[in-house]
């Protein structure tokens, strides 16, 4: 009898949290005709699952791309020449808590010292 019972609390409790809700982080729209990358750094202890999309003004993805970001490791995507035609954003998509991730677009100068210009934090 307390085993049935003890089953059917576990069970209701399961059904009650349900799996993980994904967690979406975006950045300030952006225009610029210099590359950059929209880049998430995994600050938890365990691989992340991570989409990476770059959205275009007219709320079209025009770079996707899925990736498996290591404990510590960090998951890039080029949004090509999407921000250097029109204004976009970085939509980053996961299945963990904000907290567990940085994310943003860096913006790198060029020639041969690659100078760091531009950060913009996704939230």
């Amino acid at each position: 009898m307390h085993t049935a019972r003890f089953a059917a609390a576990i069970t209701a409790l399961l059904v009650a949290v349900g799996p993980a809700r994904a967690t979406t982080l975006y950045t300030p729209p952006l225009s610029s005709p210099t590359p950059g990358v929209c880049t998430l750094v995994n600050l938890g202890s365990k691989p992340l699952d991570v989409t990476i999309d770059v959205v275009n003004g007219g709320g079209v993805v025009t770079v996707s791309e899925t990736s498996s970001a290591p404990p510590a490791g960090v998951v890039s995507i080029s949004p090509n020449a999407t921000f250097a035609s029109t204004i976009g954003y970085c939509r980053f998509t996961f299945r963990a808590s904000k907290n567990k991730v940085r994310a943003g677009y860096f913006q790198v100068g060029p020639g041969p010292s690659f100078l760091l210009q531009t950060v913009v934090r996704a939230e």
